[in-house]
Parts: C-alpha cells; structure tokens; sequence
C-alpha cells in the first residue's frame, strides 16, 4: 500500500502513477446553479465539491464524514461516473472515470438501496448469478455465495430463502457487501451504507468491511455523517464542509 507522502511525490515531480493506485482525484471541481428572487432571475453558483484531491491505493480505505449538504453524495456521483465533473483530472486504475472500461471496477452500496438484487431469486441465487458472470459453472457460483454469505455475517439458516422484500435488521448491508465482492471490483464506494441500524451495529459492520478488505485488497472510501463509523474502517480519514477535505491525522491500526 502507498503511503500519502509516496502519493504526494509521484504527483508534484509529474511522474506515471505508481500500478497499486486505484483512484486518483486531482483538484477537481464541480458547481451547480439554483435560481431564486422574483421570476427566479437571480442565478446562485454552489460549490459542492471545490478542488479535491484524493488519492487511494490497492487494498487502502479512506473514510470522509461530514453534514448533510457537505458534497459527499457529489463525491460518490463523480467517482461512480454518474456525474461529470467541471474541472480537474478523475482516473480510475489509470484511465478516466466514466469510459467503459472503467465501470466494472467500482461498486457502489449506497443507504439501504438494494435495487441491485431480483426480487424473482434469493440472495444467494442473485450473488451465484453475478459470480457466473466471472466463469464459474453454476454449481460452483451457488457454493461460492453461500461463503461469501457466511463470510459477511449472514445468518447460514437464512441464505437459501432470503429474498430482497423480506431482508431484517442488518441483513441488507451484508448481502450488498457480500454482492460486491461478486463482482470482483477494486473500489467499493460506500455512501451511508449502514443507515437506519444502531451506531454500534454501524461500527460492527465497518469494521466487517474492514477486515473484508484486509483480506482481499480491496479498496474502499467510505462516505458518513458519524465519524466514529469512519474511523472504524478508515486508514486515514477526511473532515467534509462545503465541498473541500480536511485531512486529519492517519487511524490506521
């Protein structure tokens, strides 16, 4: 894993970005308008994300918390390519965000939007099916959903018959995370994953992602409101206000 002061002299001496850098953010910007006053003639230009930098390596978590409005849900549309961003450089695995050949290597798991499962299979059925995608016979992608299943936490008497509309409590952030390491991505952007459960339990399952991607390599920014959920996944976090980061001092274990 690189270090941030490795990432920092790679970028000022303006040399080719070392092959374990799996996202690269430089002093990118992105603004949007709102009309307002009589017959909304006033036009007001909000920053929502305003010169970042960010840079994350193989196998590297990052954790940003901050308010509601701060730009973190920007910063997850700009790094999934479902927003284009006004300036600066955005490169996934070397290559610009949003080419074709950089869609597979981000996975998202935002709040509790589980629209990524068919209500029609299981769980277990719809992670063998995204493990099928990658060779494997269907035999072999049921057996090896059922032990990433496991290997996220998920109850072993409730794999088979689990479906999308009956999921309880916690169960829903353990098939996502279970989901995307189906898909064999680099970069698992995490956007309020854990809403709605407990701060314990949040912490809990950061600190499962967390040892997932020890595990694995792989990469992982995580965007919250609670920073003490950042801090249980994170190896070096960032304070968001008003679409710029403050970086604050390295958590890694």
């Amino acid at each position: 894993m690189l270090t941030a002061n490795e990432i920092l002299e790679w970028d000022q001496e303006g040399t080719p970005p070392p092959p374990d850098l799996v996202l690269r953010v430089d002093k990118v910007f992105k603004r949007f308008s709102s009309r307002s006053g009589l017959f909304r003639r006033k036009t007001t230009d909000v920053r929502a994300v305003d010169g970042l930098s960010l840079a994350i390596s193989e196998g590297e978590r990052i954790g940003i918390f901050g308010p509601a409005g701060c730009g973190k849900t920007t910063i997850r549309r700009l790094i999934t390519g479902a927003l284009k961003h006004d300036a600066g450089v955005m490169l996934l695995s070397g290559r610009p965000i949003g080419v074709a050949a950089t869609r597979s290597h981000t996975h998202l798991i935002a709040g509790g939007d589980l629209t990524v499962f068919n209500t029609a299979q299981s769980i277990e059925a719809n992670i063998a099916t995204a493990l099928t995608r990658h060779g494997l016979g269907h035999a072999d992608a049921l057996m090896q959903a059922r032990i990433l299943l496991l290997r996220t936490g998920f109850a072993s008497n409730r794999i088979t018959m689990a479906r999308r509309s009956g999921l309880m409590a916690d169960e829903g952030p353990r098939a996502a995370l279970a989901y995307a390491l189906a898909t064999d991505s680099r970069l698992l952007v995490l956007d309020e994953p854990f809403a709605g459960l407990s701060l314990s339990r949040q912490i809990e399952l950061a600190a499962l992602v967390r040892s997932i991607s020890n595990e694995t390599d792989l990469s992982c920014l995580l965007l919250t409101r609670e920073p003490r959920v950042a801090e249980a996944i994170a190896d070096r976090m960032f304070a968001m206000h008003e679409g710029r980061l403050t970086a604050l001092q390295s958590t890694t274990l």
